[in-house]
């Protein structure tokens, strides 16, 4: 199979996904949805209205009747670009499963998750390594970066990042700095209320997409600084 064609086939299964998204939180009484999931539901008639949620220090809009997300394509051009479709259908996602539980402030590593185990090479490759891999030999630019997004220091590894993605989701990335025999090291680690929001093979797609948010803004400025 081309390439071409996988990506269409990519896009398809992904529309599909959000589609069922869709029909899943059109069924659902909003209201108890967005007071579970800390956003804001703006109720124009019994047809329409819109859920204003925050999404890494953003505001984005689910309008009903049609379910479909929009944004303000200002506000993300500078923290990577437009929101893609995986990106909305977690969100979608999240309020689906949004049980009202709020962080514990107690975070816990990807293998301690449901099935975290099984995803835990996908989960590394595709976000831990990539985030160790862009920082290395440049980890305080990490915490830089991240305000952007609304981060806050944390308090474990060499630098960390306390990062609230969606109002009832906390990641934190931590850095590791490394010496001349061991390479700088990384980790993502999630509050353990994560799971009451979004299911295991979500929140790969979650930190990954983060991850890749914060790289294309981390490599935009080096661009900058290159001219």
């Amino acid at each position: 199979m081309n390439t071409k064609k996988k990506e269409n086939n990519s896009r398809h299964h992904l529309q599909l996904a959000r589609d069922l998204a869709s029909d899943k939180l059109k069924a659902m009484d909003l209201a108890d949805v967005v007071r579970k999931a800390g956003g804001i539901f703006q109720e124009e008639d019994a047809d329409m209205g819109i859920i204003r949620i925050d999404y890494i220090g953003k505001q984005v809009c689910i309008v009903k009747p049609a379910m479909t997300l929009t944004c303000e394509l200002d506000d993300w051009a500078e923290l990577g670009g437009p929101i893609k479709l995986r990106e909305e259908i977690f969100i979608l996602h999240y309020l689906i499963q949004a049980s009202g539980k709020l962080p514990t402030g107690n975070l816990i590593p990807f293998r301690n998750m449901d099935g975290g185990m099984t995803y835990e090479s996908i989960f590394k490759a595709r976000a831990v390594n990539r985030l160790s891999g862009a920082f290395s030999n440049r980890e305080e630019l990490l915490m830089e970066i991240g305000k952007r997004f609304g981060g806050v220091p944390g308090d474990m590894g060499s630098v960390s990042l306390r990062l609230r993605v969606l109002p009832h989701v906390e990641l934190a990335l931590v850095l590791w700095k490394g010496d001349d025999e061991i390479p700088l090291s990384g980790n993502i680690l999630f509050d353990e209320s994560v799971l009451d929001y979004l299911p295991t093979e979500d929140c790969v797609v979650m930190a990954e997409t983060v991850v890749g948010r914060i790289i294309r803004v981390f490599n935009q400025n080096i661009d900058k600084e290159s001219l």
